[in-house]
């Protein structure tokens, strides 16, 4: 764990908030957009956690480190899972590869609720599997309360229930257990009940809308993210690396993490106990067929909370291997090591998303006091006055589609009669691996290429910054 607090704690301070982060405090301090304060009801455990945080320290570093602590105790609750699952080696592995995670390290360092929401599935886990090895009820009243303050967290946890009746009903419990378990399962019905309608309210509001713009996934995909759990930095469609890195990538990706898995899953079936790990992927299976017919619900940071039963399942296969290959286990471990270091340090040495703080630092330094700003967002008046106090209003991008799907920037309603007026253009980077959103961000950059005098141009902070006029006014 300590190795874990040093990874999550160095560098937090070396960029600014990205857009989500922004809107976790300022939906925190009630300032944000009343929409988004609205879409975030949904999961109020974690603002009223963070609020309380705050009362010791407001600064970015200290509110991020909120996120860090959860991160941390992640690490020993996965072991500790990994213990009662599969033994004390299966649970020290499996702690050692939640510490290393570069994902989790990444998330460790934003201010978001995704580490707060897994400590609470991890110890609602630990509590059931407890109930279940000693068949004592009592241990069913922490589970519920560990799975209510879960779902008031992060909602999209509420699958792993579907795990959790499995688990039961593979036990074979007595009737007295199981009817104290259908009991505390209609009370913790009772209790998210209220917050289920504003989840579903939430699908309908524009914070969400971007989804439908990710394509359906593949039924690979499933495999895709139970092996980036492991040891990538981020999505596979953001990946970039050295030929050395991508080869031995390669390798790990098509080879090694596939056939540890799929060694962990057969050793299950000689130890039963250990099929709660497997139990608990359910999610993964709902959430791509959820995919299939609804706006896509398989992206990285949702699916997370499946990865500490990925780092218990790793672990088991690992130790099969060891138990009778040791060579080639050694060699395992080396194909890991070289990844997971190599990807620690990209974690640490670049942007994972975009700095605000950079941004609007670099517009407020060059900016004219009758320059106008626009950003393409939500709602950004509200957010960026986290950051910016300058001279101008900042105001949402006007771009609308054509019937051919071309973009288009509308600026001549701001412009002030007879005046050469300036206007800084901001959007975030899309990486090339996000086909459709890259498409529609090329679009974007030859219309204002084309259709305005470009005057200034650069990245900041994982954003393309425009600095132009109209044509009509050169």
């Amino acid at each position: 764990m300590g190795v874990a607090l040093v990874l999550r704690l160095y560098r937090m301070d070396a960029h600014g908030l990205f857009i989500d982060e922004i809107f976790s405090v300022t939906v925190m301090r009630g300032t944000a957009d009343p929409q988004l304060i609205a879409f975030d009801s949904m999961r109020p455990l974690y603002f009223l956690l963070l609020k309380a945080w705050t009362f010791f320290g407001t600064s970015e570093t200290w509110m991020r480190m909120f996120s860090a602590v959860f991160g941390v105790l992640n690490v020993g609750l996965v072991g500790w899972l990994g213990s009662l699952l599969g033994g004390r080696r299966t649970g020290l592995i499996a702690a050692l590869l939640a510490a290393l995670a570069p994902l989790e390290i990444v998330q460790s360092q934003q201010l978001r609720m995704y580490t707060l929401g897994t400590c609470f599935l991890l110890l609602g886990s630990i509590f059931l599997v407890k109930a279940l090895d000693k068949t004592k009820s009592a241990w069913l009243f922490a589970w519920v309360a560990a799975r209510v303050c879960m779902v008031l967290t992060l909602p999209l946890t509420a699958l792993i229930m579907f795990s959790d009746v499995i688990a039961v009903w593979h036990n074979r419990v007595n009737r007295q257990f199981a009817r104290v378990f259908v009991g505390a399962l209609i009370l913790w019905t009772v209790a998210w009940s209220p917050f289920l309608l504003k989840v579903l309210a939430a699908a309908k509001m524009p914070y969400d809308a971007w989804r439908e713009y990710i394509p359906s996934p593949i039924l690979s995909e499933i495999l895709s993210f139970i092996i980036q759990f492991t040891c990538f930095p981020g999505p596979f469609q953001e990946y970039e690396g050295s030929l050395a890195n991508n080869t031995i990538a390669g390798i790990y990706v098509l080879f090694v993490a596939p056939v540890i898995l799929a060694i962990s899953v057969a050793a299950c079936y000689f130890k039963p106990k250990l099929r709660y790990a497997v139990f608990a992927l359910l999610p993964l299976v709902i959430m791509f067929l959820w995919s299939q017919v609804a706006s896509p619900l398989l992206v990285t940071r949702y699916v997370l909370f499946n990865a500490p039963f990925v780092y218990i399942l790793a672990s088991v296969g690992f130790c099969e291997v060891w138990n009778r290959f040791r060579l080639l286990a050694a060699g395992v471990a080396l194909i890991y090591a070289f990844m997971v270091s190599s990807h620690i340090v990209y974690v640490h040495t670049h942007l994972m998303q975009e700095d605000w703080r950079s941004i609007l630092t670099y517009v407020k330094t060059h900016q004219r006091p009758d320059d106008k700003v626009f950003i393409w967002n939500y709602h950004v008046k509200y957010s960026m006055s986290y950051y910016y106090d300058g001279p101008s209003k900042i105001a949402d991008m006007d771009v609308t589609w054509d019937d051919e799907k071309n973009i288009h920037v509308n600026l001549k309603p701001y412009v002030a009669s007879g005046a050469a007026q300036r206007f800084w253009l901001i959007t975030r980077v899309v990486h090339p691996g996000w086909t459709e959103f890259y498409r529609g961000y090329n679009k974007y950059k030859t219309h204002v290429l084309q259709e305005f005098n470009v005057l200034d141009y650069r990245q900041v902070g994982l954003a393309d910054v425009f600095l132009v006029t109209l044509k009509e006014t050169r």
